[in-house]
């Protein structure tokens, strides 16, 4: 009875030594969280390029970035103009899907993208140009996003003001 009650006594011990060696350092991989915040609005400043049938354009434009508690996010483009001769104009590409993101090393990164939403030009519809392929990240004081405008190829890239 004795060596019975020792030999379960080691299994048991022994068993729990394995369980306790696991590893419990695995790579840590990016968990989505919950955006708590009712509103909230990043603005960035930083160059804007065109790629039309009249040629390649830059200009220097500032965006903003309304981040809302329904997962979704509001991008304006303000000042901007698809070639040299246009007008400038402020255009709203409204609800992009967003994830909000924290990085194992505590950085948050917010990813975004879209296949095709209606942009609002002076507050109206602006169905002639429709933002198709949107993808984008905000990481740190960062931002960066393509948009399909139409047939006009667009890339951004800023930093916070």
């Amino acid at each position: 009875m004795k060596k019975l009650f020792l030999a379960l006594t080691f299994i048991a011990l022994t068993t729990a030594g394995f369980i306790s060696c696991s590893d419990d350092e695995e790579n840590e991989t990016p968990q989505p969280i919950e955006n708590t915040s009712k509103q909230s609005t990043l603005e960035f400043n930083g160059e804007y390029n065109v790629q039309s049938s009249t040629g390649a354009f830059n200009d220097t434009i500032a965006t903003s970035c309304e981040l809302t508690n329904t997962e979704s996010l509001n991008l304006t483009l303000v000042d901007v103009r698809f070639s040299q001769k246009m007008p400038k104009m402020t255009i709203v590409v409204p609800n992009i899907s967003y994830t909000l993101v924290i990085s194992s090393a505590g950085d948050s990164i917010i990813s975004f993208e879209s296949d095709s939403i209606i942009p609002t030009l002076n507050e109206k519809p602006y169905e002639k140009q429709p933002a198709k392929n949107i993808s984008g990240k905000i990481q740190g004081d960062s931002i960066e996003f393509s948009i399909l405008f139409g047939s006009i190829p667009t890339q951004y890239k800023g930093l916070k003001k």
